[in-house]
């Protein structure tokens, strides 16, 4: 920002003649007013900037220090909210017990064909398993594929995260969590970044599928369906985590 701007929108501050340069004092109660002019008169300007454009013009220590405690009711009544919860993982999880869920559209055996798959990933050890359907996704489609494939196998994790859709909050999906003693963890649909660790298992998952794919070259669903178990084995043995496969993090080793 030009000086002579900041000049302008500060007429509360004065200016000191020092040898080198000019120093902004506060000249007492107008103080207020002036950094409220220059808050409004730079579009209301964050905190850290005032205090860059502040410091960039020799501002006094009590200036900076009334800037830092600066307050403007429009912006907090337009604030974004917080996230409700982080998004990364704390390190002291044991495996198995924070799990993301979402419902992964694979490639099929077909040209511009893609199939429905429930995608439930470890979100410590990484460990992942999808579990494809053809019945219209619904509450107790979900409750029935997630059983299956994690909760029986792997049993009930502490936390469940899963984007707030209308299937993933049905109250039959919903009151079985409640009965495992799972707590749900339901992310708003616009937050794609608290589901990160999720989607790119499912890119990555993806990927290995494609390749089987090419190689087997299935021509039904059923060949198609072992492709994607041979994709899942292959994912939670091969791929790497701190020198770990998700199968060492969760078992101690890896299928013989």
């Amino acid at each position: 920002y030009p000086k002579r701007l900041v000049n302008a929108v500060l007429k509360g501050l004065t200016h000191d003649q020092d040898e080198s340069h000019h120093v902004l004092v506060a000249s007492g109660s107008s103080t207020l007013t002036a950094l409220t002019r220059m808050h409004v008169n730079l579009g209301h300007a964050s905190i850290p900037d005032m205090l860059r454009i502040l410091k960039h013009h020799q501002a006094s220590d009590a200036v900076l220090e009334q800037v830092r405690a600066f307050k403007c009711s429009l912006c907090d009544a337009r604030k974004d909210p917080k996230s409700v919860r982080p998004t990364a993982v704390p390190k002291n999880v044991a495996p198995l017990r924070h799990v993301g869920l979402d419902v992964k559209h694979l490639p099929g055996w077909q040209k511009d064909q893609r199939i429905k798959a429930l995608n439930v990933v470890c979100c410590s050890s990484s460990l992942q398993q999808m579990t494809p359907f053809r019945e219209n996704e619904s509450s107790d489609v979900i409750k029935r594929l997630y059983r299956v494939s994690w909760s029986r196998p792997y049993g009930r994790p502490k936390w469940l995260k899963f984007d707030a859709s209308r299937c993933n909050l049905g109250q039959h999906f919903l009151d079985s969590l409640e009965r495992d003693g799972t707590t749900p963890l339901d992310i708003p649909g616009e937050a794609h970044e608290q589901m990160g660790n999720v989607e790119v298992e499912g890119r990555w998952f993806e990927d290995i599928l494609q390749r089987v794919l090419d190689e087997v070259k299935p021509s039904n669903y059923e060949e198609w369906c072992e492709c994607v178990d041979l994709a899942v084995e292959a994912k939670n043995s091969l791929m790497r985590r701190k020198g770990y496969s998700p199968y060492q993090l969760c078992f101690g080793r890896n299928p013989e």
